[in-house]
């Protein structure tokens, strides 16, 4: 696996990933986007040696941060409007006012912990500047937390790399031995066979 993968190339998996996590967390269309499976992407590849731990938390660091502006930005120019996005239908109206109720009732702190949330990741950010947070209590919530975010599962997905070559290198060393053993013992039970079969031809003839 790490000689596949090794031979990735590295810049062009770091445009890609930030591109698309950059577009996870600024975009409504970001729920369709695997952000977490990104970063346990990038965490594996750093396992690899295909990227450096700097280049892989640089940019999942930046893409979250970046994501997250992008969308209060988005939020904030829709504010006057009834609708927080042209795409707004793909979530149902129920949730988009219970994530703006919530957002009002603990400001930041619902910013900070829908961050850790799939599903509401791509749209808290969007909602605090849709009902007008100010940008300060926003970024003061988002920045850390997103860091942090981004931080705790490319870390994560290192360490799973770890384990998985560690299962499969494993797996490899005993499946020769296994292999071989299986074999040996098909030919032993086909030539016992065999050899009863013939025995009991014999013993036909005979009788």
């Amino acid at each position: 696996m790490s000689d596949l993968l090794g031979h990735l190339p590295g810049p062009l998996l770091v445009i890609v990933a930030g591109l698309l996590l950059t577009a996870e967390s600024a975009l409504v269309l970001g729920l369709l986007l695997p952000g977490t499976g990104l970063l346990f992407a990038l965490g594996l590849f750093t396992h690899l040696g295909v990227l450096t731990p700097a280049t892989a938390l640089t940019t999942a660091i930046g893409a979250a941060l970046c994501g997250g502006n992008l969308a209060y930005y988005f939020g904030r120019r829709r504010r006057s409007l009834p609708s927080i996005s042209p795409l707004a239908a793909m979530v149902p109206e129920p949730a988009w006012h219970r994530l703006r109720a919530l957002t009002a009732r603990h400001g930041g702190w619902a910013v900070a912990v829908c961050q850790w949330l799939g599903g509401t990741r791509p749209l808290a950010a969007r909602v605090a500047g849709w009902s007008g947070m100010p940008y300060r209590t926003f970024v003061t919530a988002h920045l850390p937390s997103a860091a942090l975010w981004a931080t705790t599962l490319v870390q994560i997905g290192r360490f799973a790399g770890e384990q998985i070559q560690n299962l499969i290198s494993g797996g490899l060393t005993l499946a020769g031995p296994i292999v071989i053993g299986v074999l040996l013992l098909g030919f032993w039970l086909r030539r016992r066979w065999l050899r009863q079969d013939g025995h009991l031809r014999r013993d036909e003839l005979v009788g």
